[in-house]
């Protein structure tokens, strides 16, 4: 074969795969025009069509089938209810959704001639809707399927001979079970409670606020702190803040997932593991309190209540497992020294070997001095010294003692407090990046060999 024989082929080839392309695209095109031009018969013009619009003030029954249940709703004396119960809790603000989608419904096309209704899912409509007044029916409506390509849903007035197609307002506002439009309870801002307590069948986790820390710990830093009993006394640890502001969170921000009881006997709580929860939260608030109970799983739910209310919902599996996670390990401060320095008169310290003695002097309008072994010594460097102590942060905790048995770093507080008055800080070094910590009572805790490196130096500038 000639090279121009082929050249001639190959463009052949060309030809016929672009010809292939082309009708393709065509088909396509084609298909998509047929599907949008079948539902525009009428209304195509831009301007929407009325279906029909009601004065909702005189609106008096509210009806409609949906997922496989027919739920009625009707107005009593200005108040709407659920016909089944006269007690149901139901929600204004999903009444008040419902009554603002039927006030005005428009179409931005209709369809005249209908060769079968089940074109448009409206033999077997997934919602049947019935707005009536004192004076008889006002409107009676099914909706069909959503139109894939516009988003729009199919309607159809039962007494007449039009399908029309609507936005998402009215199937959204009418998607409703009835476990849907139960008024669900709200859960407290529990920031302002004093007392949380989390219980469990074998503990219960008492966590207490204190205005004053005064013979519990050494800083007013804390004021959140866990409650044990020791012989028949009251005894207190101070906890973290952050990590209690994060259970704080936890709790006001649980969110219900479903609600699938509105009114649980004690013989349905049993069912839900809700008459003998597995975890009880319980938050004293300045308005009474706040109780919230966990029971059973199911798959990635949890079931909760709250108080002596008899509406059960669903929770996620995350939350109530992070709450039945508390306890005073998950809660205990990790701070490394928070030191009150207006409560410092004196500071015996010992790096590497080396020893400084730094004393406070304070003038009666406040103002701060410090002679560093005897000698007046540059505030600017003694601040920083002081700083890179309660600088330190936790970087890890152990429970096994440093492999030292002296501390590379040893810092005596003498305090002007009631309690508290002499306070020990020591560091031991741990590994290669790490010192274990000595301090108010607790060895257990790990700061970083530059958090100590940084305190070291600050250390060697003080006589400079």
């Amino acid at each position: 074969m000639g090279k121009e024989e082929t050249q001639i082929m190959k463009r052949a080839t060309r030809m016929l795969i672009l010809a292939a392309v082309l009708v393709v695209v065509i088909i396509g095109y084609v298909a998509i025009t047929r599907l949008t031009a079948e539902d525009s018969a009428e209304g195509v013009g831009g301007s929407d069509v009325t279906v029909f619009s009601v004065n909702t003030a005189t609106v008096t029954e509210l009806s409609w089938e949906y997922d496989e249940e027919e739920i009625l709703l009707k107005k009593v004396g200005g108040t709407w209810q659920y016909s089944g119960d006269s007690a149901f809790p139901l929600s204004m603000a999903k009444v008040n959704t419902m009554l603002t989608a039927i006030s005005e419904v428009k179409a931005s096309r209709s369809i005249e001639d209908i060769a079968a209704l089940s074109e448009y899912g409206l033999d077997d409509p997934t919602y049947k809707i019935r707005i009536s007044s004192d004076n008889g029916p006002l409107v009676t409506c099914s909706i069909g399927d959503k139109n894939e390509i516009t988003g729009d849903y199919y309607l159809i007035i039962d007494d007449r001979q039009t399908v029309y197609m609507v936005d998402g307002n009215l199937p959204d506002a009418f998607g409703n079970t009835l476990m849907d439009i139960v008024e669900r309870e709200t859960v407290p801002d529990v920031s302002s409670a004093e007392t949380l307590i989390i219980s469990t069948p074998h503990s219960d986790n008492k966590i207490v606020y204190k205005s004053s820390h005064s013979g519990i710990t050494y800083t007013n830093a804390y004021k959140w702190f866990y409650e044990f009993d020791v012989d028949g006394n009251k005894g207190y640890a101070p906890l973290g803040m952050l990590k209690v502001n994060k259970l704080q969170n936890q709790i006001k921000g649980i969110v219900w997932q479903d609600c699938v009881e509105y009114n649980a006997t004690d013989e349905a709580l049993k069912t839900y593991g809700l008459d003998e929860p597995r975890v009880t939260v319980t938050a004293k608030l300045p308005s009474g309190d706040f109780t919230l109970m966990l029971g059973d799983f199911e798959g990635e739910r949890c079931y909760a209540k709250t108080g002596n209310s008899g509406i059960v919902y669903t929770i996620s599996t995350e939350t109530a497992d992070s709450l039945a996670a508390v306890d005073f390990e998950s809660l205990r401060a990790d701070d490394v020294c928070l030191m009150e320095w207006n409560t410092v008169d004196s500071m015996e310290i010992l790096v590497d070997g080396k020893t400084r003695t730094i004393y406070f002097e304070r003038s009666e309008e406040g103002d701060v001095s410090y002679l560093v072994d005897g000698y007046p010594g540059e505030s600017e460097k003694v601040d920083k010294f002081l700083r890179s102590i309660n600088a330190m942060t936790t970087i890890d905790q152990t429970d096994k003692p440093s492999p030292f048995s002296e501390p590379e770093v040893k810092i005596v507080f003498h305090r002007n407090t009631e309690y508290f008055h002499t306070m020990v800080l020591s560091l031991y070094l741990y590994d290669s990046q790490s010192y274990l910590v000595e301090f108010d009572g607790q060895s257990r805790l790990l700061v970083g060999i530059d958090d100590v490196g940084r305190l070291k130096e600050a250390f060697g500038a003080l006589n400079e």
